[in-house]
C-alpha cells in the first residue's frame, strides 16, 4: 500500500500557527476513561486519568516523558486518544469495548515499529503499520493482537 503525503504540502499553507495548534485543549469523560482502566486493567490508563490536566492539550501530549520507551509510547497513545475523543466520542455505543481491543498488548509491538519507522524517516510505512485498508477506506488496528504478528 502506497500512501501519497504530497496533500500536506498543497495544505500547508492553511495550517494554523503551531502555538495555537499545541495550546488546543480537550477535557475527556473521566468516568468513560476510568471503565477503560477497569475493562483492561491498563495501568497506563489510570496513570493519564491521574496525573494529566483538564484540559489536556497536544503539548502535555508530547510532554510524556518516561525511561522506559514502552511506557513513553503508550502513554503518548492513551494520551492521543483521550485528546481524539473529547469528551463526546466517549458517547459512541461500543467506545469502551472499542478502546478496550486497542489497547491490547499487541499495541506496544506496533507503536515500537512505528517509532522505528517514523526515527528512520519513514512515515509512510509507520502509518502503513498502523493502518489497514478498510471497506470505506482506511481503518486502524482494532485487537491489535491480532495484528501485531506482521
Amino acid at each position: 500500500m502506497s500512501i501519497p503525503l504530497d496533500i500536506l504540502t498543497v495544505l500547508k499553507p492553511h495550517f494554523p500557527p503551531s502555538g495555537q495548534v499545541l495550546a488546543q485543549g480537550a477535557r475527556i469523560n473521566e468516568e468513560r476513561w476510568r471503565e477503560v482502566a477497569t475493562q483492561t486493567g491498563d495501568v497506563e490508563v489510570a496513570w493519564e486519568i491521574d496525573n494529566l490536566s483538564q484540559p489536556i492539550t497536544r503539548s502535555d501530549i508530547i510532554g510524556l516523558h518516561d525511561p522506559n520507551p514502552v511506557v513513553r509510547r503508550r502513554r503518548v497513545a492513551i494520551a492521543s486518544l483521550m485528546w481524539g475523543y473529547g469528551i463526546t466520542g466517549t458517547r459512541w455505543g461500543s467506545w469502551v469495548t472499542d478502546i478496550s481491543d486497542f489497547l491490547s498488548p499487541g499495541l506496544d509491538l506496533v507503536l515500537a515499529d512505528c517509532e522505528a519507522h517514523l526515527t528512520a524517516g519513514r512515515i509512510a510505512k509507520a502509518y502503513e503499520r498502523f493502518a489497514h485498508p478498510g471497506p470505506g477506506g482506511i481503518g486502524f488496528h482494532s485487537g491489535l493482537s491480532s495484528s501485531a504478528a506482521r
